[in-house]
């Protein structure tokens, strides 16, 4: 009996060995199949941006173009002192380097950033250059303006639609026009407003000053209000 017993665990050593190893490297070979899935990912990830970024300066290249086919001789530049190509070219880059700067200045984005178009980025940054420290500065605030004055029209709408509901009377809160955006997303732009009022004049909203108080821009909004 004992003899066989030791018969036994002798045979088994070696087909315990034989599991193990085959164990362990299935365990490597699973972790390089990991790893492969990993990459292959972020390769993936790489050309999806990549394939974007392509996408976004066709459409800059292409509204670029549309824009200097309808400049005033005035504002076109000469063929003579620019090529127009490289014209171009530079001015999808500083429009580029603008939304570099809100990316690295957050605080200095405004909800209604999104309601820019191309023809919008590219007509805001056509005589912009950056050869001093408030180049940057004043890029981000005028950009700010172009954004805010786009916001006026959904803003308005708003407006009118709350002061009609409501018989013109003041609002509580900010938060109190939310509801009457066609578009909830529009909302979001609230927060750069204040409501103000004075003077026997009606209510209306006033634009916040900026993240940079020295370097900002003005705007008003108030609902369509009839006559007596």
């Amino acid at each position: 009996m004992n003899r066989l017993l030791i018969t036994t665990v002798v045979l088994m050593i070696p087909v315990g060995v034989i599991l193990f190893q085959g164990a362990r490297e299935l365990a490597h070979k699973n972790a390089r199949l990991n790893d492969l899935s990993h990459r292959i990912g972020f390769a993936e990830q790489q050309l999806l941006s990549q394939r974007h970024d392509l996408i976004a300066s066709a459409q800059y290249l292409s509204a670029a173009e549309g824009q200097l086919s309808s400049l005033t001789p005035a504002d076109a530049p000469t063929r003579e002192n620019n090529d127009r190509q490289a014209m171009t070219m530079a001015w999808i880059d500083r429009v580029r380097h603008v939304q570099q700067l809100f990316e690295k200045n957050p605080d200095h984005r405004v909800p209604y950033l999104r309601l820019l178009k191309d023809e919008d980025w590219l007509r805001a940054t056509l005589r912009m250059k950056f050869d001093n420290e408030m180049s940057e500065r004043n890029a981000l605030s005028a950009l700010r303006m172009v954004a805010a004055r786009q916001y006026q029209v959904p803003l308005r709408r708003a407006l009118t639609r709350y002061a009609f509901a409501n018989n013109d009377v003041q609002p509580v809160n900010i938060f109190a026009i939310v509801p009457y955006f066609d578009d909830p997303a529009d909302a979001e732009g609230l927060n750069q407003f204040e409501i103000v009022s004075g003077n026997g004049a009606p209510w209306m909203l006033n634009l916040k000053r900026g993240p940079d108080p020295g370097n900002y821009g003005s705007m008003l909004a108030a609902p369509e209000r009839r006559g007596p």
